[in-house]
């Protein structure tokens, strides 16, 4: 017996995308002059949305939108519409089954993320085809897939487990036995390790294995299985994708990512190598980008339109939001003090909150151009976060404090990572911050929760650190409220 590659038999673990999120596609899009419909009170469709979990995020988020996710894999859609229902979203619509014409100009936002490298050639071409029917003139469609030249380093390594586990599984099958993904996950890393380990690692090969190797060992079993192992894995280069989605009226814009603004990530004088050497043309120049730095993985973004968006991606004439998320130091620095400590210090002070990049320049007196091209390049290097339309930011949690539904559903889930409502994903071990949670339902006041707090914490066996969170409640609730557990209260 083979092993099973079916989503419906191998659970596909979905988390919040940060790229596949109207927000974050409206923002690139106005950087690139376009004008796209407010992605707070607009129409989207996720095309592969597996579990749904990612729009379940984003329906939380956003509660003005509209979503509709398509996937056929019915018993992924099924665990996701027991999660829309249990938390309540009637703004989310979740489909195994559709007739692809009913599709046509429904949304201002269409994402299929994962999909097209992982399929083959005539449903990736229907993938393209539906979602530039669906989205309407003017709208946005992301596609994301694996891409070259970074590809051409990973096949070998690929290669070599597929050969691997082809071996393993006629073997199993000869036994009558099965084969499990977790069986090829390991398989696949045994022949990756044993050619690092043969090879000598100073060859260009043997360090491949070696990364290769310890690549896989990091992946959890199910997701190489449907990624690095999927039985089909067409990696592209971008300038082929941009030809096919051309073909159907589709405009390339730039990329989602925000490490791939390569104007605002590269040293000055490389972009300036880049802009002379591709001309006058975005997507020569981003291929020049991929093939310099070694692209991995696309999330492009194009626009319905006959017209070519500008070249360059400018903040002129909008106004920008920025919010501070935790990053990392180098050497006991913070990464965001390297490259500007008194913006980095003006953020940090309004993490609660988004501030307008006019804001930060009143702040410091300083010229707004120049605070813009340190926020954006604070932003190509994933250490902000910025939109150009008012995000979400902490609820107060108020006299009678509510958690996110979503939350709710994923704790009573069992779930470890949940989804706040700034579509990001937090991990949540703590036992007894788990079981608070689940109490803060918004019927409960401050007396009530450490009234009920005991008893929920007792059957759940959960009592060590009780007396620390019922001395620190307020404490704990305002950091539930920071980390984005908790809704804004009801009315507000």
């Amino acid at each position: 017996m083979s092993r099973k590659n079916s989503y419906d038999d191998v659970e596909y673990q979905g988390s919040a995308i940060a790229e596949c999120d109207p927000l974050q596609m409206a923002t690139i899009g106005r950087l690139f002059g376009l004008s796209p419909a407010d992605p707070l009170t607009s129409d989207v469709l996720d095309l592969g949305c597996g579990d749904g979990i990612n729009l379940l995020s984003l329906a939380t988020a956003y509660p003005g939108i509209h979503a509709v996710g398509f996937d056929p894999a019915a018993v992924a859609i099924a665990r996701g519409e027991r999660w829309r229902q249990g938390a309540g979203l009637d703004n989310l619509t979740l489909l195994s089954e559709i007739d692809d014409h009913a599709l046509d100009n429904t949304a201002d936002y269409v994402m299929a993320h994962g999909v097209l490298s992982w399929i083959d050639d005539e449903p990736r071409q229907n993938v393209i085809q539906t979602a530039a029917r669906a989205v309407r003139p003017g709208g946005l469609v992301t596609f994301s897939y694996r891409a070259f030249p970074h590809a051409h380093y990973q096949w070998v390594g690929r290669d070599m487990a597929l050969d691997a586990i082809a071996i393993a599984e006629e073997r199993a099958e000869a036994a009558g036995e099965e084969l499990t993904h977790h069986d090829a996950a390991r398989i696949a890393i045994q022949r990756m390790r044993l050619a690092s380990t043969t090879a000598d690692l100073r060859t260009a090969h043997g360090m491949q294995m070696a990364v290769e190797a310890d690549k896989m060992e990091k992946l959890p079993a199910w997701f190489a299985h449907h990624d690095d192992l999927a039985g089909v894995l067409a990696p592209f280069r971008i300038t082929q994708v941009v030809q096919w989605c051309a073909a159907q009226g589709l405009q390339y814009v730039g990329e989602l990512i925000p490490q791939d603004l390569w104007q605002y990530r590269l040293r000055p004088n490389v972009a300036a190598i880049i802009r002379e050497q591709a001309g006058p043309n975005a997507l020569r120049r981003q291929q020049l980008v991929d093939d310099l730095i070694n692209g991995v993985f696309h999330n492009s973004l194009f626009v319905r339109s006959t017209e070519v968006p500008p070249l360059e991606p400018s903040a002129k004439g909008l106004t920008i939001y920025v919010r501070q998320y935790p990053n990392g130091t180098e050497d006991g620095v913070q990464l965001s003090d390297a490259i500007s400590a008194p913006v980095a210090q003006v953020l940090r002070e309004h993490a609660n909150e988004a501030i307008t990049i006019e804001a930060i320049a009143e702040e410091l007196d300083h010229d707004v151009d120049e605070i813009t091209d340190t926020v954006l390049r604070l932003y190509a290097r994933g250490l902000a976060r910025i939109s150009t339309s008012p995000p979400p930011v902490p609820a107060d949690p108020g006299e009678f404090p509510r958690a996110s539904p979503l939350v709710q559903v994923q704790i009573g889930d069992g779930k470890a990572v949940v989804l706040t409502r700034f579509h990001l994903p937090l991990t949540y071990q703590s036992t007894i911050h788990r079981v608070l949670i689940s109490l803060l339902d918004g019927t409960r006041d401050r007396d009530a929760i450490r009234r009920d707090l005991p008893a929920a914490a007792a059957a759940a066996g959960a009592t060590h650190g009780l007396d620390e969170v019922l001395e620190n409640l307020d404490t704990v609730l305002e950091a539930a409220a920071i980390d984005g557990l908790l809704m804004p209260p009801i009315g507000a």
